[in-house]
């Protein structure tokens, strides 16, 4: 044997404040060295004598594993290392060496193992004898004269050491303090202790047994080296390591001999690494499963097998220093490196402390965003973004409620935890929060007003996900700003969530219903005031599910246009529009076609960023050798608020590749009369919503024939939707309204409907010709 390094006493003064902090460093210091000590064959493992070495089943084990496939073992939760219970992600776990060590012999065979917990090795044994359980784990040693039980092979054997508060014991007679060991066991280690020099006390458990140590009722311990390691700190305690052995198996019923074969096979199938791997991991797992951070750990064990080779004074400046990199990782885990506020995972962890004794509706959560915060970091620079970010975390931090949380939840999103109030008091707050107008002065222009969206949710269920919290604070918040809302707070409903579950049911289902066709293209007719006939349609979306049935497009269109999928929905009616006027083309008696028209569809805002809408349009149309003539591309009055320089260019696109524009819902929203001289526009669709109290409100009479007046002046035709009455039907012909469309004349209907319309009107006779006013 060749002595590689040897570590001799030196001696420190230390103050009587510094000795606990000193033994708490050498403890964990010494336990790194004895786990790492382990792997060598100090202690006898068992191994099988080759990694290659592979267990045969007879026949009638391999049935008895068919018929067997689930055992029960029992395991004690609370002995570690060698079985215990803990919990990983708030889940029970069963772990230790005992318990690993069967689970590997067991997934070499394909049982699978079912774990019950026992208080005690005589209830486990209660529990073998009655075939409630299959096999006993625990402390085998202490049963081992037992009758009406067998044993497998020895798995592992440990050395037992005897451990003393002091090097020397001056008792001519020690009294040696031992639990859990058979007679067997007793007589083997009295062989090594005589009677006559040592006094045996025994215990109920390995806890006792340290504890007679402790309140020094016995001069020594005698335990196995695991339990060694484990339970207690090296540098308090002498160690002195015996030559007997406690050696583990696993006890069966007397009737279970083809088990036991099996499992000494699957046992041999063990390799001695993945034993060696199984032992140290547990022995680690179970020294150090409790601290907080595993990485901190991970990083700490291997600092301390460094620094265990150097002198101990480099050792404690080195744990100083190790200890001020981790105070420093979780600053940067808990606090914003921007702005100095907490982070979310600092606020969910604060939080979700205040909410363990929380009583439902008693606190709630803001969220807080600005808003176009995109603008002003294009527009000013991310530098000066960032400094406005710093402005405003000082002023939310200076003017939270005393015992409110706050973070920065992501870019321009705050969140704010505090006592729910009354309504009032929390619009007060947000208004506080939010008046920062003096306080930008210096990194905004002087006519720049930055603005705020704020919700609130009131947390009804305090044990429910936090993420969850801010989803539910921010949905209110987002559904505002998506509905103009005009209150500065918005609180959270339960119809918002109803909502975004539908959403994403909506999301889930779309694919698939667009793959089985459940998108119907319906068309509501549009008449000619002139000459009292249909002239055209226009082509409406509607899903067909085979569950809810018929659904209107304001329950997923808005949702469409939000996540693109509408593109895909605009092309399939345009597809859908395009065929049927090809076939309506030549259905005539002479294969010609019977009437014109002019089927109007809607385009969404998403396709003005398309560079191939024209290319995709003229390709459809052209499969079907339609003129565009016979087309109508409506276009929402919304739409004008988006780039109009883009707009305007891609309206002049569409109207070079010979295609008619239409204003849709003109007067409903911001509408520009200053953009109408710019864009090419055919048609204004006036909105249903002016025809709401025609003919009685005079101001609306009024304005719709201002609008129809102008749109002559502009040669633009108009149409009228939403004509529900024969006085308005009346009135607008009067005014010289072009065409109208409403339930008056016909509701949205089906594509072979209208075609048998088309068909009663213009192919058979003209009985039953519509009447219009």
């Amino acid at each position: 044997m060749k002595i590689i390094l040897r570590i001799g006493p030196v001696d420190f003064p230390l103050k009587n404040t510094a000795r606990k902090n000193f033994r708490f460093i050498f403890s964990i210091l010494f336990s790194v060295f004895i786990h790492n000590s382990f792997l060598p064959a100090q202690d006898t493992l068992n191994e099988a004598s080759s990694e290659e070495k592979k267990a045969l089943f007879t026949e009638e084990e391999v049935n008895f594993i068919k018929q067997h496939p689930i055992l029960n073992v029992s395991f004690s939760p609370s002995r570690p290392p060698f079985e215990y219970q803990s919990e990983i992600n708030g889940y029970p776990q069963i772990q230790g060496i005992n318990a690993a060590l069967l689970k590997c012999a067991a997934e070499k065979t394909g049982l699978k193992l079912q774990f019950v917990p026992i208080e005690s090795t005589d209830e486990g044994l209660s529990l073998l004898e009655n075939s409630s359980i299959d096999i006993l784990s625990g402390y085998t040693d202490s049963i081992e004269e037992k009758k009406k039980f067998i044993f497998t092979g020895s798995v592992y054997s440990i050395n037992y050491f005897l451990v003393s508060r002091e090097q020397e014991i001056e008792s001519n007679r020690p009294t040696v303090a031992v639990s859990g060991i058979a007679d067997a066991g007793v007589d083997k280690i009295r062989r090594e202790l005589p009677v006559e020099e040592y006094g045996f006390e025994f215990y109920g458990d390995v806890k006792e047994v340290f504890r007679a140590l402790e309140k020094k009722k016995c001069d020594y311990a005698l335990v196995n080296r695991f339990d060694c390691d484990s339970y207690f700190g090296a540098p308090n305690f002498y160690k002195k390591q015996l030559e007997s052995q406690y050696t583990h198996r696993y006890a069966l019923r007397d009737d279970a001999a083809l088990l036991a074969s099996i499992l000494d096979k699957a046992f041999s199938l063990i390799t001695p690494g993945e034993k060696g791997r199984i032992i140290y991991e547990n022995l680690t797992s179970q020294k150090y499963y409790n601290l907080e951070h595993e990485n901190t750990t991970v990083f700490l064990r291997k600092t301390f097998l460094y620094i265990f080779f150097l002198l101990v004074i480099a050792g404690i400046i080195t744990v100083i220093l190790i200890t001020l990199v981790i105070r420093r990782k979780i600053h940067v885990i808990e606090y914003d490196e921007l702005t100095g506020m907490p982070t979310p995972t600092k606020f969910k962890h604060d939080v979700r402390k205040v909410l363990k004794h929380a009583e439902p509706n008693e606190y709630m959560l803001i969220s807080l965003d600005i808003n176009d915060f995109k603008f002003v970091n294009d527009s000013f620079g991310y530098s000066q973004g960032n400094l406005i970010l710093i402005e405003l975390s000082n002023h939310f931090m200076q003017n939270k409620y005393k015992d409110e949380i706050v973070c920065r939840y992501n870019a321009d999103n705050f969140i704010f935890f505090a006592k729910r109030t009354e309504f009032i008091f929390i619009e007060d707050h947000v208004f506080n929060l939010t008046d920062v107008s003096k306080k930008l002065v210096p990194y905004l222009p002087e006519k720049y007003d930055l603005t705020f969206s704020a919700s609130v949710y009131y947390i009804d269920d305090p044990l429910q996900d936090i993420t969850l919290m801010v989803d539910k604070a921010n949905m209110a918040r987002k559904f505002a700003r998506q509905n103009f809302a005009t209150h500065r707070v918005i609180e959270y409903t339960k119809e918002m969530n109803d909502n975004m579950e539908w959403n994403k049911e909506i999301t889930l289902n779309m694919n698939n219903a667009f793959a089985n066709n459940q998108f119907k293209v319906y068309y509501q007719p549009k008449y000619s005031f002139e000459t009292e006939k249909i002239i055209g349609a226009e082509a409406l979306i509607r899903w067909k599910d085979p569950e809810k049935g018929l659904l209107p497009p304001d329950k997923f269109v808005p949702l469409f246009e939000r996540n693109g999928f509408i593109q895909k929905i605009d092309m399939y009616v345009f597809d859908s529009v395009c065929r049927f006027l090809a076939d309506w083309k030549k259905a005539g008696v002479d294969g010609s076609c019977p009437h014109p028209l002019t089927i109007s569809f809607n385009l969404s805002r998403n396709h003005l960023y398309n560079p191939d809408l024209i290319k995709e349009l003229c390709s459809i149309k052209d499969k079907y050798d339609i003129g565009p003539n016979h087309i109508e591309v409506e276009l929402t009055e919304s739409i004008m608020f988006d780039n109009q320089k883009r707009l305007i260019n891609v309206m002049n696109q569409i109207k070079n590749a010979g295609y008619s524009i239409s204003v849709d819902d003109f007067g409903s929203g911001y509408s520009s009369l200053n953009l109408l001289k710019d864009i090419p526009a055919d048609v204004l669709k006036l909105d249903k919503e002016f025809l709401s109290n025609v003919p009685e409100d005079s101001k609306e009479t009024t304005i719709i024939s201002s609008v129809i007046e102008m749109s002559k002046k502009l040669n633009m035709k108009t149409v009228a939707e939403g004509v529900e009455t024969q006085n308005q039907a009346k009135l607008l012909r009067d005014m010289g309204c072009d065409i109208a469309q409403g339930y008056y004349y016909a509701k949205p209907i089906t594509e072979e409907e209208y075609r048998s319309l088309l068909e009663r009107d213009f192919i058979q006779t003209n009985e039953g010709e519509k009447k219009i006013g």
